[in-house]
């Protein structure tokens, strides 16, 4: 399976940030708590070594997947808290928690030769089981108790199921928010253009300008992961999110 969904392999910029020998294995656009738990929109990316907190192209944070001790899962919500005991805790919402435990769980096995722990909890928000930057070097563990410890991993296939329906559906509240002026986000050949996870937010006719300066009439598409170029139903252009500096009006 490819859960290189922002095609970060593509991009020798990010190529550049990682070792010799390390390899893409997943990436993604994903809301991350800060201490305050304010949302921040980060790039999540996971190598067969390291996992990375990225804003645009910049590294802000580097974890060795050997320092993860345990996942733990909301089956209420789409969050997940990544422990990192020697550290301090990431606290993410996502849709593709479900491909981030797997890809996760995999790449620790084949590193540390034994299973990663994962666990469920009921509560929606997953603050509590987070320790905070501001808690490192406390010895906290807010790692739930063992009785939540799932048992093994088709559990997880069976929340990746139903949430993978209900991402299908557009159910979730991040998809619930769509500006779609054009009555189009449902069409098939619209969602045939979009990958695994992603999700229309805005489709609407513009005028756009060419070199010189020419209108044309285009559709302008924005999911969850990219900006997109439409002719018609062609791509004509499409743009990661975390690839944009800035917006001029």
């Amino acid at each position: 399976a490819n859960y290189d969904f922002l095609e970060l392999k593509k991009d020798k910029a990010y190529e550049k940030l990682l070792e010799e020998g390390e390899a893409i294995i997943y990436s993604d656009m994903v809301w991350k708590f800060n201490d305050r738990s304010w949302k921040q929109q980060r790039t999540l990316l996971i190598t067969n070594k390291n996992l990375y907190n990225l804003k645009g192209k910049s590294i802000r944070r580097k974890v060795s997947l050997t320092a993860i001790e345990a996942i733990t899962m909301s089956n209420t919500s789409h969050e997940i808290v990544i422990h990192i005991p020697s550290e301090y805790d990431y606290r993410y919402s996502t849709p593709s928690r479900e491909q981030i435990v797997q890809v996760l769980r995999e790449q620790y096995q084949s590193l540390n030769q034994k299973v990663l722990s994962v666990y469920m909890v009921e509560e929606a928000s997953l603050n509590e089981f987070k320790t905070l930057r501001s808690e490192q070097g406390k010895n906290l563990n807010k790692i739930p108790t063992h009785d939540r410890l799932m048992s093994d991993a088709s559990s997880i296939a069976s929340i990746d199921t139903e949430d993978t329906q209900e991402t299908k559906d557009r159910t979730s509240s991040e998809a619930d928010l769509v500006y779609d002026y054009l009555e189009v986000s449902k069409d098939k050949n619209i969602q045939s253009l979009l990958e695994p996870g992603e999700f229309v937010l805005l489709i609407d006719e513009v005028q756009k300008y060419n070199e010189w300066k020419w209108k044309q009439t285009r559709t302008l598409m924005l999911t969850n992961y990219r900006i997109y170029n439409l002719k018609k139903k062609t791509i004509k252009r499409k743009i990661n999110l975390n690839e944009i500096k800035a917006i001029t009006i």
